[in-house]
């Protein structure tokens, strides 16, 4: 015997069991999600999943799916909310009755994770370039470079925040990328 016929026979013979055990940890990772306490309603959220594999439930998994996915988007984790949506989406069943509002919901629940993608992709973009030019104003500036490779490190790994750097530095933020900006100017007019 396999393994998906393991679980089939374990759905079989305990079905209903397993279905009241995943309603017990679905409403908890509800009640949580609702308090916003997000990465305790993901962590129940997530054994509510495994139990319903076991369960004789049916479309039930996917309004599972579909909450864990929200939880992940309300704690500001979209790559694992698309993957929750990718789950949730291939479960759906286009003969039930639901379908349709079914998957209108799921597309809703895309576009504001595609939303939520792209603005973290574009952070991660505009972290970069200021992180690049604050390494520029530290190599420049009254840093060895030592003390400019480690701030430069700091800030890499998120031990150092932006913010935090231009608060202990008291260096102000538009004069690191004022002069960035004048560099810029000074080499076009050397050209």
């Amino acid at each position: 015997m396999g393994y998906d016929r393991f679980i089939e026979q374990i759905a079989e013979k305990y079905g209903n069991f397993f279905a009241e055990v995943t309603d017990v940890f679905f409403k908890k990772a509800v009640e949580l999600a609702e308090d916003k306490k997000f990465e305790e309603a993901i962590k129940v959220g997530r054994h509510a999943v495994i139990m319903a594999n076991y369960s004789n439930l049916g479309n039930e998994r996917v309004y599972l799916l579909g909450m864990l996915s929200q939880a992940y988007l309300d704690n500001n984790e979209p790559e694992m909310a698309n993957e929750f949506f990718t789950l949730g989406i291939r479960l759906l069943n286009k003969n039930d009755e639901s379908y349709d509002s079914d998957i209108d919901r799921f597309l809703d629940l895309k576009i504001i994770i595609e939303k939520e993608l792209e603005k973290k992709k574009g952070s991660k973009m505009e972290k970069k370039k200021q992180l690049e030019q604050i390494r520029t104003y530290l190599y420049a500036s009254k840093y060895t470079e030592d003390e400019a490779r480690i701030i430069m490190e700091a800030l890499e790994s998120d031990e150092l925040t932006i913010d935090e750097f231009f608060i202990h530095s008291k260096v102000p933020r538009d004069k690191v990328f004022a002069s960035i900006e004048n560099n810029i100017e000074k080499e076009k007019n050397e050209v």
